[in-house]
């Protein structure tokens, strides 16, 4: 039952108790007086559930939650406010050698984070890529990019708003591909279909448009496509099934994070948080960039660089807590399972490499040196023994923060989306729903 609904319901009881009462021969003077302030009181209980995120709301309202996730899709949520919590991410796309290396990507520099309803498609959304694919067959098809945030959506679907000549057909499509000729449909009620491909590879969707007709130049184009949008309300939305149309609604919350780097290794991660009105920087991964000058010894076939490591002296030796971007990060027990690995030692808290590709610690110093001379340092993230906290007193960063914190979700579903300088933040996310009791 919607809190609408429950607010009526409510109300409804208040005035049967009144009905019964005069009926009873009550004096009513008093009773009519309190039955309206408890009407008042329902309704400002409900509308102070709703806005403010008191510690009531989370203890005895029911919640839907995603944790360790980068775009969560919220059901059954109400319009209050919800939680968002931003956490570290770190990934490494190939294997690092010396002669091949692969940068370590964290969660830094400009990043954003998007709550949009359930109707993804935006009628405004920035026309960035038209193509042509009229040169190849009868009918002429022209492609509308619409953006790589809708290159997760799987499914789409489309509510009659209007009526339009049908030599229009709207697809769309999850690869910049021709289409093919059974991709030219019309629903049956007669209203223009949407038809999906889920391409593992996929970078960008598009908004496919077939005319029997050429069209003569982009601007006609787009004045096709605006008349499309004046006569149907266009839905794609996260769901194996068409569903009613709602419109389309979205927030962004930018974060400038700059400098600051979230990272993730095995059960070691980075967040934000706030505690007593003041927010912090909780590091649980360690970075260290290596110049050449440091003392490299040998032992039992590994280098080992004499940098002292805040990191776990009573680890697993099965498990990787240590990567860089020249060896591949390894545990110490397979560490010379492979040539060009890397990690740390529990006892002596060093980086320890194991590499044939170089003949003696001199080779791997003059190799070390070089690279910072170059500006293309090794560097490590590390798990830390000893997680760091710090304040964040970057006004700007506070304040985008702050806003985050106020978001609320939606009415019936909340989509949350990214978009980020490198890599997503790791996302723990709540929200209200309707009441089940």
């Amino acid at each position: 039952m919607s809190i609408a609904s429950r607010i009526t319901a409510m109300e409804g009881h208040i005035e049967d108790t009144y009905d019964m009462l005069e009926v009873g021969g009550a004096d009513l003077t008093n009773v009519d007086k309190n039955l309206n302030n408890m009407s008042s009181i329902i309704k400002e209980r409900y509308l102070d559930y709703m806005n403010n995120g008191t510690d009531e709301i989370w203890n005895n309202w029911d919640k839907t939650t995603q944790n360790n996730v980068t775009e969560p899709t919220l059901n059954n949520t109400i319009e209050a406010p919800m939680k968002i919590d931003l956490k570290g991410n770190t990934s490494q796309n190939g294997t690092a050698t010396p002669d091949n290396p692969q940068d370590i990507h964290v969660v830094t520099g400009d990043c954003s984070v998007k709550k949009l309803g359930k109707n993804l498609f935006d009628n405004n959304y920035y026309i960035n890529h038209i193509e042509d694919f009229s040169d190849v067959y009868v009918n002429y098809f022209y492609a509308i990019e619409l953006g790589e945030e809708f290159k997760t959506v799987l499914t789409a679907s489309t509510t009659l708003k209007g009526t339009i000549t049908p030599t229009y057909v709207l697809s769309l499509l999850n690869e910049a591909r021709k289409p093919e000729s059974n991709e030219r449909f019309l629903t049956t009620d007669g209203a223009v279909g949407f038809k999906t491909y889920d391409f593992t590879n996929s970078e960008h969707v598009y908004l496919i448009i077939g005319r029997s007709t050429p069209i003569s130049s982009t601007s006609v184009l787009l004045e096709v496509l605006n008349t499309i949008l004046a006569n149907y309300d266009i839905q794609i939305e996260k769901s194996s099934t068409k569903t009613n149309y709602k419109p389309y609604q979205s927030q962004t919350f930018p974060l400038t994070l700059g400098t600051i780097e979230l990272c993730k290794i095995g059960d070691y991660q980075d967040k934000i948080y706030k505690d007593n009105g003041k927010w912090y920087l909780y590091k649980a991964v360690g970075k260290t960039i290596i110049n050449g000058s440091e003392t490299i010894n040998v032992e039992d076939g590994r280098y080992q660089i004499s940098v002292h490591l805040n990191a776990p002296s009573n680890t697993n030796w099965h498990i990787v807590l240590l990567l860089s971007n020249y060896f591949k990060g390894s545990s110490l027990n397979g560490l010379k399972n492979a040539n060009n690995q890397i990690t740390y030692h529990p006892y002596n808290l060093v980086p320890a490499i194991y590499s044939t590709d170089f003949a003696n610690a001199t080779e791997l110093s003059n190799f070390l040196t070089q690279k910072y001379n170059n500006n293309e340092p090794l560097y490590m993230f590390y798990a830390l023994a000893t997680p760091t906290t710090t304040e964040i007193t970057d006004g700007t960063l506070i304040y985008q923060l702050e806003a985050l914190e106020n978001a609320k979700s939606y009415s019936n579903i909340t989509n949350i989306t990214q978009s980020n300088a490198d890599l997503p933040f790791i996302l723990d996310v709540s929200a209200l729903t309707e009441l089940s009791s």
